[in-house]
């Protein structure tokens, strides 16, 4: 498969490598576009142009292709990440998959300026930093509200690191969900018997100065996410 004119005019103004471009191309079967960056400035949606690359592809797609190519083409000074379009509403647009010249793994948590209400760019960032200094981690995507990311290993003492990945991100617990028949939730049924020990952490803290029921709720959680993270080291983390 060969660029289009147009396509290669993109690759040369980013002096980005045609043949890492063609990649992009042969996965999704659709024509690459420069990447648009859409942020909120003074209550008003705004676009401009970023130095990267994007084409559309499903998540499912893009993350897959990641898996594949990401550590090789960070050796070739790229980086590829899964990622997803807003419009001048703020709403969804669609799935993408982003090429950027870096070997910065995140970078794409600052071009998507992915951020939660109660956590900033940068502290989201610090806290990956700790987690891949730990244990290493895989940035796998990220959007202005969500990153998916793998964890090469995790620790031997499992339940507190939970505790700091649910209290991270409390949304990251809902792919670890189980219900029954009538759609009540089972999880909670399970974690006990699974991790009987107390997790000590949830017990102090300002979640605890709350109530003696917040801290013994932030307990059960983060014994579902050390569930979860055990049989599946990835994770998938949604600020609402």
């Amino acid at each position: 498969m060969t660029l289009a004119a147009a396509e290669i005019s993109l690759a040369e103004s980013l002096e980005f490598s045609p043949q890492v471009c063609v990649l992009l191309q042969e996965v999704s079967q659709r024509p690459l576009e420069r990447l648009v960056i859409t942020e909120s400035i003074d209550d008003e949606w705004v676009q401009r142009h970023g130095d990267g690359i994007s084409v559309m592809l499903k998540r499912e797609g893009a993350e897959r292709f990641v898996h594949d190519q990401q550590h090789q083409l960070l050796k070739q000074g790229y980086l590829v990440f899964a990622s997803s379009r807003l419009d001048l509403r703020g709403c969804g647009a669609g799935d993408e998959l982003i090429l950027l010249k870096t070997s910065d793994l995140y970078e794409m948590i600052r071009v998507r300026n992915t951020y939660a209400y109660e956590l900033t760019n940068d502290e989201i960032i610090n806290q990956l930093k700790s987690w891949d200094e730990l244990c290493g981690i895989r940035l796998l995507g990220a959007g202005p509200d969500w990153i998916s990311m793998e964890f090469l290993s995790l620790p031997e003492n499992l339940l507190p690191f939970a505790l700091s990945v649910y209290r991270f991100c409390s949304e990251g617990i809902g792919e670890f969900e189980e219900v029954d028949e009538e759609g009540e939730p089972l999880w909670f049924d399970k974690v006990d018997a699974q991790f009987p020990e107390r997790i000590e952490e949830a017990f102090h803290g300002p979640r605890a100065e709350e109530g003696l029921e917040y801290a013994t709720y932030d307990e059960k959680c983060a014994k579902l996410v050390a569930g979860g993270l055990a049989a599946n080291q990835s994770i998938f983390f949604w600020w609402d």
